[in-house]
């Protein structure tokens, strides 16, 4: 009994030592950089992928299916840190998916389908004669490189959800202002825009509701990739006399024939922002400029794809 005693006595300390160096490491592992639990994690995805439940039961993949997992990179080699749409073909079936704020896409499939990633018109990659129950993990670079600013009317109010579209130009004498594959994006609550352009364009165009709000040269952009714009087009001018009586701006969209056009107040943006799909694929539209004692109204008719809105002019003594 006294052997048995002190063979006890010896372990307890033993077993004790054991359990403080493996917490030890453990605070040593929580302090180590960033980078280095990264890797860590990376290497026991590659290691592990092939067994998924043992891995990570939560996330289980079937026998018959495949996780896709694809990291974008801007050409500086940095993470696409905010969404951009990515095309894929799944057997055939075209679909859509945006990048999450870490330029991370995952992506499920059956082993049995080829999948091809997409972008700007571009097949970046394509997936076939996969194995099921597995993750494939992706790098991809991508040839385009931030773009970002603020989006204001002439009053300095930001302009908040604006659909922004971008059109790009390949050459000095190419004059289009509008495509059906243009890049869409909103501004922020704050009337900011954070998005990627490729780095071949000759020029870029920006529009709204069909109205062309900027355009910007690629030696500017490459100077200054914060672009910071005003909307606000409607402007008039009288002619006769200084100052204006209180006016309004509305638009008149033509509808089916039957209908009375539909009218928006111009200025009014939220209401006129609604109306961007319309807007875009209608060819002119009626300017109405109402005074209290008159109406003046201009017809705009779409050049290259896009609206040019002149500074009108009325004559009000």
């Amino acid at each position: 009994m006294a052997r048995y005693i002190l063979l006890l006595s010896l372990a307890l300390p033993l077993l004790a030592l054991s359990c403080s160096d493996g917490f030890n490491v453990g605070q040593d592992g929580a302090e180590s950089s960033v980078a280095d639990c990264t890797s860590q994690n990376l290497l026991l995805s590659d290691s592990l992928v092939a067994d998924s439940i043992a891995v990570d039961s939560a996330h289980a993949i079937h026998a018959d299916s495949v996780r896709i997992v694809i990291e974008f990179f801007d050409a500086f080699g940095e993470p696409m840190n905010h969404p951009v749409e990515i095309q894929l073909e799944d057997n055939f079936f075209p679909d859509t998916r945006m990048t999450d704020h870490h330029g991370t896409l995952t992506y499920m499939t059956h082993k049995d389908h080829v999948v091809y990633v997409v972008y700007s018109n571009d097949t970046l990659i394509t997936y076939e004669n996969m194995k099921g129950g597995e993750e494939l993990t992706d790098h991809l670079q991508l040839n385009v490189r931030p773009m970002y600013g603020r989006i204001m009317d002439n009053n300095g109010t930001p302009h908040v959800n604006m659909p922004v579209h971008m059109h790009f130009r390949s050459g000095r004498k190419d004059r289009t202002s509008a495509c059906g594959s243009d890049v869409l994006f909103t501004t922020d609550s704050s009337g900011y825009y954070h998005t990627y352009v490729p780095t071949y364009f000759h020029s870029i165009v920006l529009r709204t509701c069909g109205f062309v709000f900027g355009v910007i040269p690629r030696a500017e952009f490459e100077s200054y990739p914060k672009q910071n714009f005003l909307f606000d087009p409607f402007e008039v001018e009288n002619r006769c006399a200084y100052g204006l009586p209180h006016h309004e701006f509305f638009l008149e969209i033509p509808v089916s024939e039957g209908y009375d056009k539909m009218s928006v107040e111009a200025k009014n943006w939220p209401a006129l922002f609604a109306l961007d799909e319309t807007l875009e694929m209608e060819e002119s539209v009626i300017v109405k400029i109402v005074f209290p004692h008159r109406t003046s109204t201009y017809k705009l008719k779409k050049r290259n794809g896009a609206f040019y809105v002149p500074k009108m002019q009325v004559c009000i003594r």
